[in-house]
């Protein structure tokens, strides 16, 4: 609800997640879970239980998770990082779906970011950049407004709607 929040602090460094440029974590992640995918699908799903279960007792809440822009559709470049966001869009979706039909007032936004300024973020295809205090805000705004989902920046809106839209033939080029 906001109201027992602290301050925001950067705990980029202290997470592992999947498709993390930086090859020290990338070793370590591999070596020590085998798949970063399999970390993200199998903790984000378990931390989302945990709040839904929580946010049932409290009877409102709202969850709030970081997927990407991936989740719309496969890449032959990373295809289970693609694949682990999807997961966990359509999970967030899922869950919505059945607290919505619960009554309850709990809110689910997934937060689905194209590129930001990050160690995350590196190689030679990106463009719109978002500096991550643009990011930042647009989140922030987006769980105050309680949307169900989000693109950061709104711009990418666009480029998930041709993501979406495109046939194969040109997707698969």
């Amino acid at each position: 609800n906001g109201v027992s929040w602290s301050s925001p602090r950067d705990i980029t460094s202290e997470i592992y997640c999947a498709g993390c440029a930086d090859r020290v974590r990338a070793a370590w992640q591999g070596s020590f879970f085998g798949s970063g995918h399999q970390l993200t699908l199998r903790n984000g799903r378990l931390m989302a239980v945990i709040a839904v279960k929580y946010f049932r007792k409290k009877k409102s809440g709202h969850l709030t998770a970081i997927s990407s822009i991936a989740a719309l559709r496969g890449n032959g470049s990373a295809p289970a990082y693609f694949a682990s966001k999807a997961f966990m869009s359509n999970y967030l979706q899922g869950l919505r779906h059945n607290v919505i039909k619960s009554g309850l007032k709990i809110y689910i936004t997934d937060i689905l970011p194209g590129f930001v300024d990050t160690d995350m973020a590196s190689g030679d295809n990106q463009f719109w950049v978002a500096p991550p205090e643009k990011a930042a805000r647009q989140i922030y705004h987006a769980i105050k407004k309680r949307k169900k989902s989000v693109y950061i920046t709104k711009r990418w809106r666009l480029m998930a709607l041709l993501i979406k839209i495109m046939p194969d033939w040109i997707y698969n080029r």
